[in-house]
């Protein structure tokens, strides 16, 4: 009886101390982590991080899907890197963008929304790294009201930043998402 009792806490205790994290994984045995945003694998598949990043992508490319590799590089689309310091606003790096893209800036939406930049084919949302999720709603209600393909601009403030980038990117995949992402690295 008094095993039984010290089977059924431990069976209490152990789920308790055992670390895993939510996500499936691949045909490769690996995911990425929800939480940090880093791509590593449970087999003996060779382990990657946000920290082999490349910035080596072409703007006019849509956001797509890169298979886990010994070097992992997020599905960008691009990535700008900021001849200035930090600038602790966001319209300020909205204005560089715009542009740079030749778009019109805080754009009246006929729902009295306003869409941060919009060009010929694109309404970009500008958004700080850790606003990603706003970002995937916002640029999807100014896509649908302007009928032009939602994109959005995320401002990468450090290099840890870089989880936010391939957090959206990952799950635009999963969803299938017609969402464009760029990256903006404002350090």
């Amino acid at each position: 009886m008094l095993n039984l009792k010290y089977l059924t806490i431990a069976l209490c205790i152990l789920p308790l101390l055992v670390h895993a994290h939510p996500g499936r994984t691949d045909s490769s045995g690996g995911h990425t982590n929800r939480k940090t945003g880093e791509y590593h694998y449970h087999n003996s598949g060779s382990s990657s991080s946000s920290s082999s990043y490349s910035s080596g992508y072409s703007r006019q490319s849509t956001t797509t899907y890169t298979p886990p590799a010994s070097s992992y590089k997020p599905p960008a689309t691009t990535t700008h890197q900021a001849t200035t310091p930090v600038v602790k606003n966001e319209a300020y790096y909205r204005d560089l963008i715009a542009k740079e893209l030749g778009g019109q800036t805080e754009v009246k939406m006929d729902d009295g929304t306003y869409c941060d930049i919009v060009t010929d084919d694109m309404a970009i949302e500008v958004d700080w790294g850790n606003k990603w999720g706003e970002a995937i709603g916002q640029s999807l209600n100014y896509g649908f009201q302007s009928n032009k393909t939602p994109a959005i601009y995320l401002i990468l403030k450090s290099e840890s930043d870089l989880k936010y980038f391939i957090r959206v990117n990952s799950i635009i995949k999963n969803y299938d998402l017609p969402i464009k992402v760029f990256a903006y690295q404002a350090y």
